[in-house]
Formats: C-alpha cells, sequence, structure tokens
C-alpha cells in the first residue's frame, strides 16, 4: 500500500467524509511540493523547518485560508503519527495564532466588491419564484417546477444547505411509512408540515436531528411538485427516478439568470443580511432562523451577514443590535424570575400539604377524638391557603 492510500484510509478512520478525506491529502501534497518532496518520499527532516514549512501558508491571501490549509496539515501530521511531541507542540503555536487572527478576520466580514456587483435582492428571489410559478402547467416540466420548488424552499422558509435536500424523501405520514426508515433520512411530513433532517453537516456535534416547519403554501407545493412529477424524492431529477445531486441543484440555479449569479450560499448570505436589517425581527426571532439555517448566530453575522449595513456600520454593532441584544438579557431575567416565583409557590404547597398530613397523622394517633367543629374550620383554613396560594 502506497502513502497516500495509507493517509487517507486513516483519515477515514477519523471519521471523515470522502470529500473532506480527498481535500485534506491534496492540501498537504501541495505544502509537501512546496517544500521540495512528495507524499510518498518526505521524512520528518522535511518538516522540521518549521519556517520554511510556513512559508506555504503565507502565500494564502486571508487568515481563513491559512487556518483551513494548516488544519489539513496538522490533521495528517496526527493520523501518520510523524511529529515528536516537542515539534508538535511548536507547530500548534503557530495554529492556535493563525486560528485567532482568522476569527477575528472572519467575524463581521464585509462583502468584497464582486460580491457586491452580483448582490441580488430577496424580492428578486420572490420575483423568480413567481415567475417560474406562471410558466407552470398540469404537465411536468423538469425545469420550470423544479426552480419554481427551489425559488420556493430559498423564500418560504429559512435556507437550508443544500446537502439537506439531497435524497429528501417526501412522506404523507411519518407513523405509516414502512419503505424508509425515517430516523436515518431526511424527509418531508406534510401531515405535520415540517422539514426534518437527519443528515446534516451539525448532527455529530448536535447529535440530534433538525427540524424545520413549512407553511400551508409550501406544503402545497411541494404535494404538487410530487403528484405531477410522481417522484418521491423532494426534488426530482431529470428521469424522475431518483433525487437531483447537489452539482445538479447549483447549476440549475445557477444557470437560471447568469447575470445575478444565483446560488444557495448567496441566497443564504442574503437571508441573514436581510434579517439583521429587519427592524421588526427580535434576536430571538433571528436566532431561531439561524438554527433553522444549521448554524450559531455569530456565524449567522459574521460569516452569512456580509451584506448587512447594520453589522458593518464603523465596524461596530449598531445601536438596534445592542437593543436586541439588551432584550435577550431581559427575556432572560423574566425567566429567571419566573423560575424563583414558581420555586416560592412550591415551597408554600409543600409546607400546607405537610401541615395537612401532619394533621391527619396526629388526629389518628389521638386517644380523644377532636370536636367536629374543630377538625371542620382547621380543614376549611388550609384548604383557605392552598386556594390562595
Amino acid at each position: 500500500m502506497n502513502r497516500r492510500n495509507q493517509l487517507e484510509q486513516l483519515l477515514s478512520k477519523c471519521g471523515l467524509c470522502p470529500k473532506s478525506v480527498n481535500k485534506y491529502v491534496n492540501q498537504f501534497k501541495r505544502l509537501l511540493i512546496h517544500i521540495g518532496t512528495t507524499i510518498e518520499d518526505f521524512t520528518l527532516d522535511d518538516l522540521t523547518d518549521i519556517d520554511k514549512v510556513m512559508t506555504f501558508f503565507d502565500t494564502q491571501k486571508s487568515y481563513a485560508n491559512k487556518q483551513d490549509k494548516f488544519n489539513s496539515f496538522k490533521r495528517c501530521c496526527e493520523v501518520l503519527e510523524i511529529l515528536p511531541e516537542e515539534l508538535a507542540i511548536e507547530y500548534s503555536k503557530h495554529y492556535f495564532k493563525i486560528m485567532k487572527l482568522a476569527k477575528k478576520e472572519k467575524k463581521y466580514k464585509k462583502a468584497t466588491p464582486i460580491q457586491q456587483e452580483e448582490y441580488f435582492t430577496k424580492e428578486d428571489v420572490v420575483n423568480k419564484r413567481e415567475n417560474y410559478k406562471s410558466l407552470l402547467t398540469d404537465k411536468y416540466n423538469h425545469k420550470n417546477d423544479t426552480l419554481h420548488l427551489l425559488f420556493s424552499l430559498y423564500s418560504y422558509i429559512p435556507p437550508v444547505r443544500q446537502g439537506e435536500y439531497v435524497n429528501c424523501v417526501v412522506i404523507n405520514d411519518p407513523e405509516k411509512c414502512v419503505k424508509w426508515d425515517i430516523t436515518k433520512i431526511n424527509y418531508v411530513d406534510l401531515k405535520n408540515k415540517k422539514i426534518v433532517a437527519n443528515i446534516h453537516k451539525n448532527v455529530k456535534k448536535q447529535k440530534k436531528k433538525k427540524v424545520v416547519n413549512i407553511p400551508d403554501v409550501l406544503v402545497d407545493i411541494i404535494r404538487t411538485n410530487w403528484k405531477k412529477s410522481g417522484c418521491r424524492f423532494l426534488i426530482p431529477h431529470r428521469d424522475c427516478k431518483k433525487s437531483m445531486s447537489g452539482p445538479n441543484i447549483t447549476n440549475i440555479i445557477a444557470r437560471c439568470d447568469k447575470s445575478k449569479r444565483y446560488s444557495t450560499l448567496r441566497i443564504r448570505r442574503l437571508w441573514a443580511s436581510c434579517n439583521a436589517d429587519d427592524g421588526e425581527k427580535t434576536m430571538e426571532d433571528i436566532k431561531t432562523e439561524a438554527t433553522a439555517m444549521g448554524h450559531s448566530l455569530d456565524t449567522h453575522f459574521g460569516t452569512y451577514g456580509i451584506h448587512s449595513e447594520l453589522f458593518h456600520k464603523d465596524d461596530t454593532l449598531s445601536d438596534a443590535f445592542k437593543k436586541s441584544c439588551d432584550e435577550i438579557t431581559r427575556l432572560k431575567k423574566e425567566n429567571e424570575e419566573l423560575k424563583e416565583k414558581n420555586m416560592k409557590y412550591m415551597d408554600k404547597l409543600i409546607d400546607c400539604m405537610s401541615r395537612m398530613l401532619d394533621k391527619m397523622s396526629a388526629e389518628e394517633n389521638s386517644e380523644a377524638d377532636a370536636p367536629a367543629g374543630d377538625a371542620t374550620s382547621d380543614d376549611d383554613s388550609v384548604h383557605t391557603e392552598l386556594l390562595s396560594i
């Protein structure tokens, strides 16, 4: 077995997908070529000159790219177990320095001039959806029906990563489904109006499925498309026998309007940017949508909100954002106060119940019965106190 195959196998055992394995190996290969060797021929001596190795990362334009390339190098060295502890520590120091700078560079990253030139609005996406809707007929047309469905999915609900729609199945009632194991697939639940993703980017980290509620209008569009195509996959391939792949989805969206260069990533950035500039949405609303899109609030604004005016104003957070943050703090405080109030209520309830039990126990052990009127009076007082809680 050659060294490249060995490296690929070791990376696969770490739980990496084939795409990530190929990326790590190719980036590691380019680094080795830069310092004058290959995967098959390199030795530890080639990596002991840290300054020489670091010149490869200096060729990258941004710290984010440096971090990406360094991560591949670090991961490959770890699985091959070629770096002694002292050398690994020295490389780690450089890695954490780059990672810190990359995080700072990435936070509230502005759109580049090219990205601004290709910018389109949320209204443009809605107009595309309505334009393709006007082209629909009773007969299934793969291009028109698919583009209408895609622009509906990316405008009626928070736009998720396109990979979550690949091999996604349409199901009327999951409880009656016997053809698929619904715990291992992504599917549309028409009965309960949800899209359930058991397979998504952060499933290993979050260890739970992702559920996105869908409105009635989108349920009707999905159901109609399913009946017209006769395919159980949410986004059918041209032959209507399998699902469209990720590259297929990318190509069909990109070709619909070359002047704007539509893509699922650009629509996700657009959605995040519009959320930031929407004065009517609270931070809780935005956080809910960020979760549906599959990332944190910080990533939502820092990585995806590149077109937002609000989050790039003087490179600081605006008053509107601070106001939203204050609202989150207020809601958390109210929640804590409510918990405290409920605890006091429970303590008082337990105290009253304890006194009732003590009284009943005393009456059972008493040699002489208490007057009936007094017992009723005591019971009434405890009942009154319970009702007042």
